[in-house]
């Protein structure tokens, strides 16, 4: 879920790059950031804009943060506007891993998806990145459409395959309230597909991501050995991050609990917020909310993202962030269903199987249920303060 808006022109696009660019160097200075280990521009479509504000836009993130040492810097791209003088750019400028919203190479499933580009789009856009890029790229795909079944998805991902991305993510279609697609479901213009169907596909397309040499590392991401991507996965560890933008959000460190900035999807009132050097020291006075991230949701939340992956949750490091051993939350006696879902690993991590990973929503909230009783049985000495939450140390 993110906010999104399309532009009213290139003066618009103009100033909301400048808010941008003032928001950053801002944040660099009161957070006093020293080193930046990944960069991901993404949320929309970067690349659409105006190639002159696309110019100022990557340079001037360059300007800032390439002397902070990133080592992954991520460009999300819309295939009808990839050029090859853009990808130079990005290249120029230190961009090394490109994600390519392709979602699908059939006609009907584009327009379902209300997608602009079209399948010979998409093919161009992703020859043009073979024939030219030197970094690693990724290539996202939607399967589980309403009226798909197992041998179309199959050809959709068999064709996604032929192109060789070091890197694929494969999504289940959600339909969400509020879109068109919710509003076509509603008045009985499609149907999702049964549960039952979505696994079977599912376990079908891992499986031949799986005999293609993909390594299944998140629920939905897959790729060749060593061309994981580092910012998902610093993600995915709960790793402070800065979100920049309208409506975006940052995790970042404070003493005791992590803290959550939610900006207002306002592009506006964020224009109007940056359009002069930004001296303020408060963030509520630059329209951020900010929420004391409690520990028992922080666990939640670390386990949620945790169990999306592998190797799973490491023990060492969760006993290290929460102060409490791992198997005293997730252990065969707390919930019904934990003995037979959670495999370990040589190292002791918990993760699940394929066939598990259909069932981490069920499981999840198993695992919600098991910390509201271990709360009330068990208060932590991180709460009363006789320890330190450890996580912003790592």
């Amino acid at each position: 879920d993110f906010f999104s808006r399309s532009s009213s022109g290139v003066e618009e696009e103009h100033a909301f790059v400048d808010a941008l660019l003032r928001q950053l160097e801002h944040f660099l200075e009161i957070l006093q950031v020293r080193r930046i280990d990944t960069v991901y521009i993404g949320g929309g479509t970067p690349n659409s804009l105006d190639p002159w504000v696309f110019e100022k836009l990557i340079s001037g993130i360059s300007r800032n943060l390439q002397p902070l040492g990133p080592g992954e810097w991520t460009v999300e791209l819309n295939p009808e506007f990839v050029e090859e003088d853009q990808l130079r750019l990005l290249r120029d400028r230190g961009v090394n891993r490109l994600s390519v919203g392709i979602q699908s190479f059939s006609p009907d499933a584009l327009q379902l998806l209300g997608r602009r580009a079209t399948v010979e789009q998409n093919r161009g856009a992703l020859e043009v990145i073979r024939r030219i890029w030197p970094g690693d790229w990724n290539l996202d795909l939607i399967s589980l459409l309403p009226g798909q079944d197992a041998v179309a998805a199959l050809e959709d991902l068999g064709k996604a395959l032929s192109f060789h991305s070091p890197h694929l993510s494969l999504y289940g279609l959600g339909i969400e309230e509020r879109t068109p697609l919710y509003a076509l479901y509603q008045r009985g213009g499609i149907r999702p597909l049964e549960q039952n169907v979505q696994a079977d596909m599912l376990l079908r397309m891992w499986d031949l991501l799986d005999r293609s040499g993909y390594r299944h590392y998140e629920v939905s991401n897959f790729a060749l050995p060593g061309h994981e991507s580092r910012h998902n996965r610093h993600y995915w560890r709960l790793d402070p991050y800065l979100g920049l933008g309208p409506g975006a959000v940052s995790t970042l460190a404070s003493n005791r609990h992590p803290l959550r900035l939610s900006g207002t999807p306002d592009i506006e009132g964020y224009i109007r917020s940056y359009r002069n050097a930004v001296q303020a020291d408060s963030l509520e006075l630059l329209g951020y909310e900010v929420e004391e991230i409690e520990y028992w949701d922080f666990m939640f939340e670390y386990l949620m993202m945790g169990l999306r992956t592998r190797p799973g949750v490491e023990p060492e490091r969760f006993e290290e962030i929460f102060d409490v051993p791992l198997l005293d939350i997730l252990s065969p006696g707390r919930g019904s269903e934990f003995g037979e879902l959670l495999s370990v690993d040589s190292s002791g991590s918990l993760y699940l199987d394929d066939p598990a990973m259909l069932t981490l929503d069920r499981l999840l909230s198993q695992v919600w249920d098991v910390l509201q009783s271990f709360k009330q049985e068990r208060p932590s000495r991180i709460e009363t303060g006789e320890a330190t939450l450890k996580w912003y140390s790592r």
